[in-house]
């Protein structure tokens, strides 16, 4: 009995011929266990380190969204000043041209009357210094 004992204390399992094989599949069983539980605590890191990615990610990709929105409101600015409204500066251009300016390039006769036709419709009003309204 006090060998038992002493191999209890020392954690140490004494087997004989009969308990062998199934001493044997009791030690790999814990180690397979060891193995998962090892796994699992690797999976929920690496998960975790996903998550953070994924979370930098999606606001990095709502800056860029945001960022869209910005440059084709900033374009459409850009667009209304060249084509629309009074003194459009395609319309300008064009009527330099019509005035006789030299020059070796024409813009697409399309826009160009698209503006034009803008710039006819709301002929601009001078100031009383002989400055343009814009």
């Amino acid at each position: 009995d006090s060998l038992f004992q002493e191999c209890f204390d020392k954690r140490i399992m004494p087997v004989g011929p009969s308990t062998l094989l199934a001493t044997l599949r009791t030690v790999a069983n814990i180690w397979r266990n060891e193995q998962q539980n090892q796994n699992a605590l690797a999976i929920a890191e690496e998960g975790g380190k996903l998550y953070d990615k994924f979370v930098g990610f999606v606001t990095t990709l709502e800056g860029v969204g945001k960022n869209i929105e910005q440059a084709q409101s900033q374009y459409q600015a850009a667009y209304k000043q060249l084509y629309e409204g009074r003194g459009n500066l395609v319309g300008r251009a064009e009527k330099l041209r019509k005035l006789g300016v030299k020059a070796t390039k024409q813009l697409e006769k399309s826009l160009a009357e698209k503006a034009a036709g803008e710039l006819l419709e709301a002929p601009e009003a001078e100031s009383e210094n002989g400055e343009e309204n814009v």
